[in-house]
């Protein structure tokens, strides 16, 4: 049996019998309303020192957010990683009101290998913003992989068309706009990065769906958030529900929906897959691959928006 075989079997074994901590995977889900709250744990990994210290870096794997009644104008929406004691991260769905009840399911990665992490900060942007990050020290071949992001609104709510957080070549672009592109809001991204060998895919899918798309990924394992931009097509739109799930059995989820569930939107997920035997601290010194035809751009109909 070949050892990628072997891999996979290993992986398969661990996730059937629960083996989350071997994993370092957290899933925390919980109800708030409005203002931020700390999700409840339903997975806790075991990689502790012996201070009892959780180890690695928390890296975003999945998210979904979702009001439990009607939708609403955007306000804010913020999934960031815990800081400190007592690590928990902290999420906040809410237009102006902060009183909309709303459900959370957030899953972390956590990773032990070589990592360059920051964050960044911008207010006053309008539409779309991009900054150019600090490049890492000591990170070969660095890929971008995604912490925790908040964007809001800064004056008011409004109605959404994009939201979106991408890298490229070391350059960050945040969009959070209506129809018109001239609302001013603010950001925080807190991200990582980490060297290309350490994965066995850096990739994306994109395509266009109405209130939900699924697809599959290059191969099972431990996937992460790169990043991610959601368009409606035809107008802006109240939100109900945002979603990006990445399964590690090869498969992705993506939402962007008001209550009715019947808007088309473009979508763009970007992730990596890192090494299984990054999971035993012994990360290949090559990436290894496995390249795919590149997708082509997804062909607006007469009269979509961009």
């Amino acid at each position: 049996m070949s050892r990628t075989l072997i891999a996979i079997a290993a992986f398969l074994i661990l996730a059937a019998t629960g083996a989350s901590s071997a994993l370092g995977q957290e899933r925390l889900c919980a109800s708030g309303r409005g203002r931020a709250g700390s999700p409840i744990p339903l997975v806790i990994p075991l990689l502790t020192s012996d201070r009892g210290t959780i180890l690695g870096t928390r890296l975003l794997a999945s998210f979904v957010v979702g009001y439990k009644s009607e939708d609403h104008h955007f306000g804010t929406l913020a999934i960031m990683p815990g800081r400190g004691e007592p690590d928990q991260p902290l999420v906040t769905f809410a237009d102006k009101n902060l009183h909309d009840e709303y459900w959370s399911c957030i899953t972390y990665r956590r990773y032990w290998g070589p990592v360059s992490y920051d964050v960044i900060e911008k207010s006053g942007c309008r539409g779309t913003c991009t900054v150019t990050l600090s490049p890492p020290s000591g990170i070969a071949d660095p890929v971008f992989v995604l912490q925790g992001f908040r964007v809001s609104y800064s004056e008011s709510d409004h109605h959404i068309d994009r939201l979106a957080i991408t890298e490229r070549g070391g350059v960050l672009t945040v969009a959070l706009n209506d129809k018109n592109d001239d609302d001013p809001f603010s950001f925080e991204v807190t991200y990582a990065y980490i060297p290309r060998a350490q994965f066995l895919v850096v990739s994306e899918r994109r395509g266009a769906a109405h209130d939900h798309a699924s697809g599959k990924t290059e191969v099972v394992g431990w996937h992460v958030i790169r990043g991610f931009d959601f368009n409606f097509w035809y107008s802006d739109h109240h939100i109900k529900q945002i979603e990006l799930e990445l399964s590690d059995l090869g498969r992705f989820d993506a939402k962007f929906a008001d209550k009715n569930g019947d808007d088309q939107f473009a979508y763009r997920v970007e992730y990596g897959i890192i090494a299984w035997n990054c999971l035993t601290r012994s990360c290949p010194s090559r990436p290894l691959r496995w390249p795919l035809p590149v997708q082509p751009e997804v062909e607006r109909p007469p009269g979509a928006a961009r």
